[in-house]
């Protein structure tokens, strides 16, 4: 292994530890998952050869790099809160399987992806040409919601949705969330009620280390070195 692609990927181990250790009063989960993105970011770069576009070399890095088997799953809850404002009939069939889907998950329960749509299975159902609100199958898969949540922390310091992590557990999973109100009786009634996606820092640290172990086989296979992929001259310009 060239000297170069040693201390990249040695670099690598140490930002994901420092982001680990992160610590604060406020938003933490938030800013780990922000510095995860770049991270993956930076990774993607090296293994990705010129992407038509980020989003192109964000969703081929998740698919080929991190060993996600959910990566094309169709959530079936953002299928299903689309479809439920769709007045075209071409996609009855596939939204009566979403909202299916839906209804057989336990309430009080960690959902796990595992219990989503198979690509396979919600395309066949999928109107042949047709888009949903301008948007085709593909958005709706779990590498893509990756990447809205990416746009979302990176660009605008937020999560997506109302992600409460009521369980224990390392890998991405659904949980019903509840809202309450008062009405003018004074008792208790339901406002509103939905599913919240969620991604918790160890999955994050499970496709990092997923993307550095399969990076590393990578350039040495390649005969690449990572560091030929970045800029270290004065000049901002110059290098892109």
């Amino acid at each position: 292994m060239e000297i170069g692609t040693d201390s990249f990927i040695k670099a690598l181990k140490e930002l994901k530890n420092s982001i680990i250790s992160i610590k604060t009063e406020k938003y933490e989960d938030n800013h780990k998952r922000r510095l995860f993105y770049s991270l993956m970011d930076m990774i993607a770069k090296t293994v990705i050869q010129k992407p038509p576009s980020n989003k192109t070399r964000f969703l081929e890095f998740i698919h080929q790099f991190c060993d996600w088997e959910y990566s094309r799953y169709v959530s079936a809850q953002q299928l299903a809160y689309s479809l439920r404002s769709c007045n075209f009939p071409e996609f009855s069939q596939l939204s009566l399987l979403a909202e299916k889907t839906l209804s057989s998950w336990k309430t009080g329960h960690a959902v796990l992806l595992e219990l989503d749509i198979p690509y396979a299975v919600a395309e066949k159902l999928w109107p042949s040409g047709m888009k949903l609100s301008g948007k085709v199958l593909d958005d709706f898969t779990h590498a893509n919601l990756l990447y809205l949540l990416r746009n979302s922390l990176v660009h605008e310091m937020r999560p997506l949705g109302h992600p409460h992590e009521l369980f224990d557990l390392q890998v991405p999973h659904y949980v019903h969330r509840s809202e309450l109100y008062r009405d003018d009786s004074n008792n208790l009634a339901l406002k509103h009620a939905s599913w919240e996606l969620i991604h918790p820092i160890s999955f994050f640290v499970d496709l990092v280390d997923c993307a550095v172990r399969n990076a590393e086989q990578y350039f040495v296979e390649s005969k690449i070195n990572p560091i030929d992929k970045f800029g270290f001259s004065s000049n901002w310009i110059a290098f892109k």
